[in-house]
């Protein structure tokens, strides 16, 4: 970073933090609450109970549930990790805050969500799951003072690192036990991310007795499960990876409780994106395509002293608005200029603007482009949209019925919903090409350097693909992952 930017970024920080002092009364009445985001990647919200799924893959989450605010129309901004999470941590999409693609750093110029907090008084602490989002890749770690990227296990198909979902909750709840003031803590959980692995004593926890064959070359080398072709397996694999992942973000709770911090936090729960199981003709990813499969995600939002019942909230809302909303609890403005909006009027039963479009987009150069979503509806766009003027020409645009056909089959192309839609893709399509990234995006690595990764995971690992002590080497054969 120049000295300018460093200097801007200073007098940014100093501004906003100074100006929440003046909005103290916008916190909770015995002040600004602790506050949890927990996360989890590669996470469908319509694979959980609370959203009307028909397996129980989330018991804890829907006890939690009952606290909270149920978001049902909730998206990411990129349908990729660490894009995601920079705009959770900036409250700006993609094209703003630069960081487009996986092993791309946040700019240094961007004021995080952490660095805010952090200049309030809170202790902020953050562990992490993968490789991606390795502080020294990511450039995810600012304003972090513990952020814990050790990730002692490797991925079954590929060089890529990770921590399962045991080992995330109990180094999190070990830094729960040392009660820090005012504590800001940020779990990300890598467990449903493929390949679909759950521990041994989850594997059997959903049985699929028909199911169709998936095409020949259509499931990623990383993602297989040996021979296995057949749709529900994998299905079946990743529901129980959600099951696991369950358990772990209730124990997490359970800490929370025997802290007493539970009952007066502010507690967001969400994920990055989705995953593609065979939507759009996609397979186990999840950046092919903008479909709702990996583009919606879940939230729900618990405020501080909460009681049930649980409550829904159906107008679309952002990931980025994690940004605002936290900001807002903790007494702090919310800077002007992001895409987030705070969503505290909501959780607090004052109603919500649900005439609101929000956007999710793609890499530069990638022909499936740009979506935006309504209350009512999602219009994606597809095929070599150009631009007229700031406005979208012609292209392949369809617009899908969220009631009427949730899992997006039945192309629209006209009508109001249509056009009001495609017009504020246009808008926004405008906004983008028009848009002049004022600081540079440096590349840690790129994500096919699998060379790279795991030279730089070994270095960390004191030259071993595993570094365990005897706790999680006990806990590791216990689920199952070493005999």
């Amino acid at each position: 970073m120049t000295a300018a930017g460093a200097l801007i970024r200073t007098i940014a920080i100093a501004t906003l933090v100074g100006a929440g002092a003046l909005f103290s009364g916008t916190a909770t009445e015995l002040g600004p609450p602790p506050v949890i985001l927990l996360t989890v990647d590669t996470l469908r919200a319509d694979h959980l109970s609370v959203y009307g799924y028909d397996r129980e893959t989330s018991p804890r989450l829907a006890e939690f549930a009952r606290d909270a605010v149920v978001f049902d129309r909730a998206y990411t901004t990129r349908t990729k990790t660490t894009p995601a999470y920079a705009s959770m941590f900036t409250g700006l999409a993609p094209y703003r805050h630069g960081l487009r693609s996986l092993g791309e750093r946040l700019p240094e110029e961007h004021v995080t969500l952490a660095e805010l907090l952090g200049e309030a008084g809170y202790a902020t602490a953050a562990f992490v799951s993968s490789t991606v989002m390795i502080g020294r890749l990511s450039a995810l770690d600012q304003g972090f003072d513990v952020y814990d990227d050790r990730l002692p296990q490797r991925e079954a198909n590929r060089t890529n690192y990770e921590r399962i979902a045991e080992f995330t909750r109990a180094a999190a709840a070990r830094w729960v036990a040392r009660r820090p003031r005012r504590p800001f803590l940020f779990l990300h959980w890598i467990d449903p991310h493929g390949p679909y692995t759950p521990p041994a004593e989850f594997a059997g926890s959903f049985r699929t007795v028909d199911s169709p064959r998936i095409p020949s070359g259509k499931i990623p080398d990383f993602q297989r499960l040996g021979d296995e072709r057949r749709l529900g397996a994998y299905v079946d694999a990743y529901d129980a990876e959600i099951l696991y992942t369950d358990r772990e973000m209730g124990r997490l709770i359970d800490t929370l409780r025997r802290y007493g911090l539970y009952d007066r936090s502010l507690i967001v729960f969400t994920a990055d994106h989705g995953e593609s199981l065979g939507e759009d003709g996609v397979y186990f990813r999840h950046g092919p395509t903008l479909h709702d499969a990996a583009a919606r995600v879940p939230l729900l939002i618990k405020p501080p002293r909460a009681s049930g019942p649980m409550r829904r909230y159906r107008g679309a809302v952002s990931v980025t608005d994690v940004f605002a909303t936290v900001l807002d609890y903790a007494g702090l403005e919310v800077p002007g200029g992001t895409d987030a909006r705070s969503l505290r009027p909501v959780v607090e039963g004052a109603g919500g603007d649900e005439s609101r479009v929000v956007f999710s987009e793609k890499e530069p150069g990638d022909p499936n482009r740009y979506a935006a979503h309504d209350r009512g509806g999602s219009l994606r766009a597809k095929g070599a949209c150009r631009s007229v003027r700031g406005r979208l020409a012609p292209c392949d645009v369809a617009y899908f019925d969220a009631v009427a056909d949730p899992e997006q089959r039945r192309r629209i192309g006209e009508g109001d919903a249509f056009r009001r839609l495609y017009d504020a893709l246009a808008e926004r399509r405008g906004a983008m090409t028009s848009f002049d990234q004022p600081y540079e995006v440096s590349r840690a690595y790129h994500p096919g350097d699998k060379e790279f990764v795991d030279v730089l995971i070994r270095a960390r690992n004191g030259g071993t693909d595993l570094q365990l002590d005897a706790e999680q080497f006990e806990a590791l054969k216990r689920l199952g992952y070493i005999e």
